[in-house]
C-alpha cells in the first residue's frame, strides 16, 4: 500500500511543474464523466493464498453533486489464476458505488481526491480440465485515493489506489466466508460530458 501511494505521489510530481502557467487560468474539477481504467488487482489474506494477482478493467460514470462532493458508480472485472492441485481460474466481478471528495484547489491541473467504496462482489471458479464451476457472492468495503488530471478539452487522466476488505462465500465445503483484502492500482481516461474546459 505504501509503495502504491509513493507511485501516485511521483506521478503527481511529474505532471505538476509548469501546469499552472500552461493552463492560463484556474481549472475546475470535472462534472459528469464516463471512463475506463486498467490496472492490477491483488487479493491478499490467508483465505486467498491460492489466488494470484491479475490485470483487470474498470468502467464507470461519475458526477459532481455538491461543491467538492461527487459520486462514482461502476463495474470491474479481473480474471485470476489459482495455484491449486487442479488448474483453476477465478473470475472476479464487482458492482460498486464510490462517494468522493475532490480537492478544489488543484496543483496545476491535478486534482487529488479520496473516497469510500462499497461493492457487491461475485467470484466464478472454474476448472479448465473438467466441468467443475461454482459461483460465490459477497461484498467489498473500504477506501480509495488518487487524482484526476486535466489532459485537454473533455479528456481527463485518472489514477487511483483502492483498498477494501473482501468477503466472499467459500467455494469449498467450509461454511465460513473467505475473508481478505482486495488492493487495486489503476489508471485510465475519463471524458467529461458538456465540458467547458479548454
Amino acid at each position: 500500500m505504501v509503495r502504491c501511494l509513493k507511485v501516485l505521489v511521483l506521478i503527481v510530481g511529474f505532471l505538476s511543474p509548469g501546469l499552472v502557467a500552461a493552463s492560463g487560468s484556474q481549472p475546475s474539477p470535472p462534472g459528469l464523466t464516463g471512463g475506463a481504467c486498467a490496472g492490477w488487482f491483488a487479493i491478499r489474506g490467508e483465505d486467498f493464498d491460492e489466488t494470484d494477482g491479475a490485470p483487470g478493467i474498470d468502467v464507470h460514470v461519475g458526477s459532481s453533486l455538491w461543491r467538492t462532493f461527487g459520486l462514482s458508480i461502476g463495474v470491474h472485472y479481473s480474471d485470476h489464476g489459482m495455484t491449486t492441485r487442479l488448474p483453476r481460474d477465478a473470475s472476479l466481478y464487482g458492482l460498486y458505488i464510490e462517494p468522493r471528495v475532490t480537492f478544489d484547489r488543484p496543483v496545476g491541473r491535478v486534482f487529488p481526491f479520496f473516497g469510500a467504496r462499497v461493492a457487491m462482489m461475485r467470484r466464478d471458479v472454474a476448472d479448465s480440465e473438467s466441468s467443475f464451476s461454482l459461483r460465490t457472492e459477497g461484498y467489498a468495503l473500504g477506501g480509495s485515493g488518487g487524482f484526476v488530471f486535466h489532459l485537454a478539452g473533455p479528456a481527463w487522466i485518472e489514477a487511483e489506489v483502492i483498498v477494501t476488505h473482501l468477503s466472499l462465500d467459500s467455494y469449498t465445503v467450509d461454511t465460513r466466508p473467505d475473508k481478505g483484502m482486495l488492493v487495486v492500482v489503476q489508471i485510465g481516461v475519463s471524458v467529461e460530458v458538456g465540458s467547458t474546459h479548454h
